[in-house]
């Protein structure tokens, strides 16, 4: 056998037959239509900011910034009175510093997320950075499913 070659005879299924056609449109990814209630949260943690939308949509809903001040100044808010207030930001490098400052993170863009949406999800997903240290995947867990309700 040469370098490259194939060893196994593979015969092609032409794709249409795999797919309904009656749904087929060529050149475009066929996708459930899929209402808020039923997709979940997709929350990206991030040092800078946090994104959070739906996962059927095509961009996140909101972009806030990580970054919270006393007494409720979180994200866009803390940044405007930055020069008053003494802010700070609780995901460094995105590992989780301040439990507490990101739980408030998180219910503010949940909260901005759902205010104008009379759907209420009830899953989510969150990203993580690469080696997170096993205990902040714990509260991290503990935070969201116990703390604020999400289904496991």
């Amino acid at each position: 056998m040469k370098v490259g070659e194939n060893k196994f005879q593979v015969s092609p299924i032409p794709l249409l037959e795999l797919i309904d056609s009656s749904r087929f449109v060529p050149g475009r990814i066929q996708v459930e239509s899929m209402a808020s209630s039923c997709a979940p949260l997709v929350c990206d943690v991030g040092s800078g900011s946090i994104k959070i939308g739906y996962a059927n949509g095509r961009t996140p809903k909101k972009i806030i910034p990580s970054i919270i001040g006393p007494p409720k100044h979180i994200g866009n808010d803390a940044i405007k009175n930055r020069n008053d207030i003494q802010c700070s930001f609780p995901i460094e490098g995105g590992v989780v510093r301040n439990w507490d400052e990101v739980e408030a993170l998180f219910s503010h863009a949940i909260d901005e997320v759902k205010e104008n949406d009379t759907n209420s999800a009830s899953r989510i997903l969150v990203t993580e950075p690469p080696l997170n240290p096993v205990q902040n995947k714990k509260q991290m867990a503990e935070m969201l499913f116990e703390k604020m309700d999400f289904e496991r």
